[in-house]
């Protein structure tokens, strides 16, 4: 659900070294494409990537796909993805190109109830997990060079379920953690934080620091400014930096620019 361009760091969301995306053979998963889609436009104009771009909200996703719908390589889904497969409401309407998920109220959790829900026209965005997600696009299992998430406040909700480990019950029933997160499946990951809760950095910060914290267990940050946008990169595909070869924990650092190249 992106907002018009930002200015400064948030224009580097798609420069984007040619290293990280191999030319003509690249995969981008892109959520909040609002009306325009103009990051996944860029990028499938300068690497060539098979780009899917997702938008929950009706009235932005009918212009959207509009746009796109004679594109190769492009294609628009309309749904969003949280922590839950479920239908949502917005409550406050929609506020020009940009219209926040914080505004928005569960309807269902149940992922078979959904179709059994009356909708309003224009008001209620379909949400999908991210397992449900990578299946309703047949990504599960593969690997995805770059995931791109704009979604005016979704971030927070969505990262925390790629960063978290899963688990299986032991014969004892002991909980342990079992396989990897979804983000091992993902090369590069970059996001823009919106500080939307009513109650603001009290529950944002938690959050981000929680974030940072996890995904620096397969990733390491490339570059960011806090709060705006940063990049994310594999450390299996992308080689950490000598100077960023330290213990796995979130980047200490609060600098705008880790590594620019």
């Amino acid at each position: 659900m992106e907002r018009g361009r930002k200015c400064g760091p948030a224009l580097r969301r798609t420069e984007t070294p040619s290293r990280l995306l191999p030319s003509g053979n690249c995969t981008m998963l892109y959520i909040g494409g609002n009306v325009e889609g103009a990051d996944g436009n860029i990028i499938h104009s300068q690497h060539g990537c098979r780009v899917y771009i997702l938008e929950p909200v009706p009235l932005f996703f009918k212009k959207l796909s509009t746009k796109f719908a004679r594109v190769p390589g492009i294609s628009t889904h309309h749904f969003g993805v949280g922590n839950a497969t479920t239908l949502m409401r917005l409550e406050a309407g929609l506020r020009g190109q940009g219209t926040s998920y914080q505004s928005a109220t569960k309807l269902s959790d149940s992922n078979s109830q959904l179709g059994q829900l009356p909708r309003q026209e224009g008001m209620t965005m379909r949400i999908l997990s991210v397992e449900d997600t990578l299946r309703e696009l047949s990504l599960a299992g593969k690997f995805i060079d770059l995931l791109h998430v704009n979604c005016e406040g979704c971030e927070c909700e969505l990262l925390l379920s790629l960063v978290e480990q899963p688990h299986r019950l032991t014969a004892d029933g002991t909980s342990v953690r079992s396989g990897t997160s979804f983000a091992d499946q993902f090369g590069t990951i970059q996001f823009g934080t919106h500080n939307y809760p009513a109650d603001g950095v009290k529950t944002i910060v938690p959050q981000y620091c929680a974030i940072r914290h996890a995904l620096a267990r397969t990733h390491w940050m490339q570059w960011g400014t806090p709060f705006v946008w940063e990049r994310w990169l594999h450390r299996r595909v992308h080689a950490v930096p000598q100077l960023l070869q330290t213990p796995r924990t979130a980047p200490s650092t609060m600098s705008p620019t880790l590594l620019d190249k």
